[in-house]
């Protein structure tokens, strides 16, 4: 696409790079500061959030009807979620752990559509271990009464084995 091209979408009510960073830092800090609620917010109504499984080293799963993902909720499952960690009582999540997201290599791949890819690390330090996790995302955006949201997230993970007895939103 042209930078012509990426001006009229972004024009017409698409999506520009440094806008798409500041949410995807956004969300980082809010998920590091386990501020559930407030990520929430940054969701449309409508979000999807999928993290796929792999049938083999190199090839992921492709559809949610027949296969089985790590993690497949629409924007009620998020909310249960938050509502879990936030209550206390989610014990797979206790203790608490402290998490550093990395957001890098965000790009814009289809402004008028919000398609946005980035690169992503998750550092988690819980009950004196460590777990480092990695991978790729790709989001839809779409702005809401002048509000640039997520409407879904879809997270690859490059080592997918979890040690930690949960993955913590990415």
């Amino acid at each position: 696409m042209s930078t012509v091209q990426a001006e009229q979408a972004v024009a017409a009510g698409g999506v520009e790079r440094g806008a798409a960073e500041a949410l995807l830092f956004r969300e980082a800090r809010l998920l590091d500061a386990a501020d559930h609620r407030g990520w929430l917010d940054l969701l449309t109504e409508d979000v999807v959030y999928w993290i796929p499984s792999w049938h083999c080293e190199s090839e992921l799963v492709d559809d949610t009807s027949r296969d089985v993902s790590l993690l497949l909720l629409d924007r009620s499952g998020l909310e249960d979620y938050a509502t879990r960690a936030l209550s206390g009582h989610a014990h797979v999540m206790d203790p608490p752990g402290r998490t550093d997201r990395l957001v890098s290599n965000v790009m814009v791949d289809d402004p008028a559509q919000g398609v946005v890819h980035c690169k992503w690390l998750l550092h988690l330090y819980r009950g004196g271990r460590q777990e480092i996790f990695g991978g790729s995302c790709e989001y839809r955006l779409r702005r809401e009464n002048g509000q640039l949201k997520i409407a879904s997230k879809k997270v690859v993970l490059t080592n997918d084995g979890i040690r930690a007895g949960f993955l913590p939103l990415v």
